[in-house]
């Protein structure tokens, strides 16, 4: 299962995968959702929204405040299907901001079913730290990097230590070997480059739930390939998925026309980046119009150089592409050029021009819009330079997908490649540098949020709840922000 996390989109891929491969090596395998039926007859989380908010929180010294009539109903229903199923092992797929909620589950599973094996695995297992570790002792296995190969040979292992030893990509729990909490780690699994080997996602047992159906509406969500070409200073893909690969193209297509064949025409492939190999790219998009197979779909791009040929940016919609979710971020060379991201803005003009010009059968308002307000160098021209751009191109932008307020953990590689003076460092949202503090980073979220009004676009705005308790902690204390009381990096 997969606590979800009310703060983001869903994003399902990883878990669906995982069934999908555990079935095809004719495993007995279910995808269970205990949240939803209690969720929904909470009038859609509109009673629960602050109970289920904590979910989503990564500090584990709130997994307490998850004791609730809301969380015990859900509970209950997992227990249930505990009961009546028995499995040997159970798993989570921790994403980032599932971790709290997957431990409060874990801790009620291991209490009422201790002869069940719990095991942790997804994006956000790869990054946890010694803190958090001493935190999971009802945990028994934490499956690190890519699952389908640890998981089978965990699945099939008879439990012996020596032979768990030899798995690759695994952390044990020797509480159940010895008289002793402590986790041990395996060698790592390196990532496999040949996906041919790999089934697609099976969303089967998703078919009648509500969540699901609710995010994803007339969409199908399907993946293409793995991790990312590119290294964003602030982006954790590249913790989890080191190589980018993808499946051959005469792949896709097959399992597009099974998919049409169910009745679906709209396709979102929930990918990290589409185009990280362009050739790639270019002959799907041939082959999807020389088939003539008349889908719709969208997916997450990176501005790249070969987004400046027109042609090139007119085939990805003339193949039915009728939206793109592009990681702008910023429209600062400055700034981007700090975040290792496309940084000649001259040139990203260009590219938004080429979207502009490109043609269309629906509506023109094709950009799904992200970006990130008060990152480490970002000064008050380079913020206004980003407002400046989203007025540029209204007329080409949907909604802003995500406006964040940049978090900074401690382990974030824009640490080492900011290359300004002091950074201030308590907490993932209480940093500061000479260009950003809490105090600027609120006032200029609040400032883009009423930008957006101003230009009628729909926006999500992420993480501004989270500076703003802040600043209502400081108030409370009577404090102001002190950089000198800080760790200094």
């Amino acid at each position: 299962m997969q606590v979800p996390n009310y703060k983001e989109l869903p994003y399902l891929v990883g878990i669906a995968t995982l069934r999908a491969f555990l079935s095809d090596q004719g495993l007995q395998v279910k995808c269970i959702d205990p949240f939803h039926d209690v969720a929904y007859s909470l009038r859609a989380l509109s009673v629960s929204k602050k109970v289920f908010s904590e979910l989503n929180e990564n500090n584990l010294d709130s997994l307490e405040r998850l004791n609730s009539v809301e969380m015990n109903s859900v509970y209950m229903n997992l227990k249930k299907i505990l009961s009546e199923t028995r499995p040997r092992f159970f798993g989570f797929s921790v994403m980032y901001g599932t971790q709290l909620g997957s431990l409060y589950l874990a801790r009620l599973i291991k209490r009422d079913f201790p002869e069940i094996q719990i095991v942790f695995g997804g994006p956000a297992s790869n990054n946890f730290t010694e803190s958090d570790l001493k935190c999971f002792e009802c945990v028994d296995f934490i499956v690190v990097g890519e699952g389908e190969w640890t998981t089978l040979a965990l699945l099939k292992s008879p439990l012996d230590l020596e032979a768990l030893k030899k798995i690759q990509g695994l952390r044990i729990n020797l509480k159940n070997f010895a008289s002793r909490f402590e986790w041990i780690k395996t060698t790592p699994r390196p990532a496999e480059t040949d996906l041919s080997q790999f089934v697609f996602s099976d969303y089967s047992d998703y078919a009648n739930n509500r969540y699901f159906k609710r995010a994803y509406r007339s969409n199908y969500p399907i993946s293409f390939s793995r991790g990312c070409p590119y290294r964003c200073s602030f982006c954790s893909v590249n913790a989890y998925a080191i190589k980018f690969r993808h499946f051959p193209v005469e792949k896709c297509l097959v399992k597009i026309e099974k998919i049409i064949d169910q009745g679906y025409r709209h396709f979102k492939i929930d990918d990290s980046i589409v185009n990280g190999n362009p050739a790639w790219l270019i002959e799907f998009c041939e082959k999807l119009i020389a088939r003539n197979l008349k889908i719709k779909w969208s997916g997450s791009f990176r501005l790249q150089t070969k987004m400046k040929d027109p042609d090139y940016v007119n085939l990805i919609f003339r193949s039915g592409c009728e939206s793109m979710v592009i990681g702008l971020e910023s429209a600062s060379h400055r700034v981007l050029k700090d975040m290792k991201k496309y940084h000649n803005v001259d040139e990203i003009r260009q590219m938004f021009d080429n979207i502009r010009k490109a043609p269309s059968k629906g509506s023109r308002r094709r950009v799904y819009l992200q970006l990130i307000v008060g990152y480490l160098n970002e000064r008050e021209e380079d913020f206004q330079e980003t407002l400046d751009f989203v007025g540029e191109y209204r007329d080409i932008i949907a909604e802003i997908n995500s406006c964040s307020a940049f978090l900074l953990g401690e382990t974030e590689a824009a640490m080492s490649s900011y290359k300004g003076e002091g950074l201030f460092h308590r907490t993932e949202v209480d940093w500061a540098t000479p260009y950003s503090n809490p105090e600027i980073r609120i006032d200029r979220m609040l400032r883009a949020q009423t930008h957006f009004k101003k230009l009628g676009l729909q926006y999500r705005m992420y993480y501004l709840d989270k500076l703003q308790a802040l600043q209502e902690r400081k108030i409370q204390m009577g404090s102001t922000y002190h950089p000198e009381v800080v760790r200094i990096f």
